[in-house]
């Protein structure tokens, strides 16, 4: 059985973001309208953007839907995919990453329960 710690880390924002950030590693398929579903993951989240590691890059204000594989919060628990649909704020090559690092603004989540599982993932009351 495959398992995956999750360490979280909240970042304190220097600029003017509304929602807390943090930063931790999950699995997630991007939807590119015209293009396809891409493997990549994402390291810094927030209920109004992620940042989407992919090895492909994308124009500015193009829009994407991303499912973010999210793990049990505890064994008790199932794995869940939280889907939101977003478009690029900007866009880089990581040389560490070896992938296009994407700001991506978060437009609305695909249901209500998304929006409320990733609060509760994030312990955002």
């Amino acid at each position: 059985m495959n398992t995956q710690t999750v360490t979280t880390t909240e970042v304190k924002s220097y600029d003017s973001r509304n929602h807390s950030r943090f930063r931790f590693r999950l699995q997630a398929d991007a939807h590119i309208e015209g293009q396809g579903v891409f493997r990549g993951f994402v390291k810094d989240i927030s209920l109004q953007g992620v940042t989407l590691y992919l090895d492909r890059n994308l124009l500015k204000d193009k829009s994407v839907q991303i499912r973010i594989h999210v793990p049990p919060a505890a064994t008790t628990e199932k794995a869940y995919s939280v889907v939101a649909t977003g478009k690029t704020i900007h866009s880089i090559f990581d040389s560490d990453e070896l992938n296009f690092r994407l700001g991506i603004k978060l437009l609305y989540f695909a249901s209500e329960a998304d929006e409320t599982y990733l609060k509760k993932y994030l312990k955002i009351r």
